[in-house]
């Protein structure tokens, strides 16, 4: 009788046992995803954001809320290290409240922008020489310029726009904001057109999921609003969402 082979040794990647992997694996970046996006229309700006955080495969939060508020009129929207876009917002609140209480004046949307950006462009060499993981979308409105978005983007650059998006799913989208977007929309329209947006790279990008919340900017200030999930449409064949245990809470969550 012939002996039994040897069994085949586990590679590195093979199982979750830390005797198994190797120390490589832990010095790798986590991948992270997202998909922010906003869009002007006819009197205000409105910006949205899905609200999976993932690390790598892992979904760490399912009802994140991935937009901060810097200004009175003024949202940024977060996309790439989470660690690094909230130190940043932190950092631009501080300066905004600081030079609004010296000018005794609240900040225009573009100043709170430029903020934001130099921010970046001096922190080029952090992270080891690879600069801050911030991309970031400041979107508000102003009496003086009325509604304006503005792309910011990790090296320092800084790009007024009408529309943009950002994130692991914005690559699935760009072509569909493009044919979509119109001059002068309704409300109603832009905040329909940014949640179609959304809904659509949630399906296409696994990082990208959850709810979808809303932060629409104009005179009378900011009004936030959360999707739920059996309240988005359905694209692609996809099966619509149900509640099956409990029900969605206020945060998106499901309450068991």
């Amino acid at each position: 009788r012939k002996p039994s082979p040897p069994l085949r040794k586990l590679q590195a990647n093979s199982c979750f046992t830390s005797n198994h992997m190797s120390a490589a694996t832990f010095n790798e970046p986590p991948k992270t995803g997202t998909t922010i996006v906003a869009c002007v229309y006819d009197g205000g700006v409105v910006l949205g954001a899905d609200t999976r955080v993932s690390t790598g495969i892992y979904v760490s939060n399912r009802a994140s809320d991935k937009m901060t508020v810097l200004a009175d009129s003024t949202v940024m929207c977060r996309s790439g290290s989470a660690a690094d876009t909230e130190a940043v917002a932190k950092i631009v609140r501080y300066h905004v409240e600081q030079i609004g209480m010296e000018r005794d004046s609240p900040l225009d949307v573009k100043t709170v922008a430029r903020i934001s950006n130099q921010i970046n462009y001096q922190n080029k060499s952090a992270n080891h020489g690879a600069g801050l993981g911030a991309y970031m979308i400041i979107g508000g409105w102003d009496s003086n310029n009325g509604s304006q978005v503005f792309s910011c983007t990790a090296g320092g650059n800084m790009i007024a726009t009408k529309w943009t998006t950002d994130g692991s799913g914005s690559t699935y989208i760009w072509g569909f904001m493009d044919n979509g977007f119109k001059e002068n929309m309704t409300r109603e329209e832009c905040e329909e057109f940014v949640t179609a947006a959304i809904t659509l790279a949630m399906s296409t990008d696994s990082s990208s999921g959850g709810c979808v919340r809303l932060n629409t900017v104009n005179a009378d200030g900011i009004h936030r609003k959360l999707v739920k999930p059996d309240e988005l449409v359905p694209v692609y064949g996809e099966l619509a969402t149900t509640t099956r245990h409990g029900h969605v809470g206020s945060s998106g969550g499901m309450m068991l």
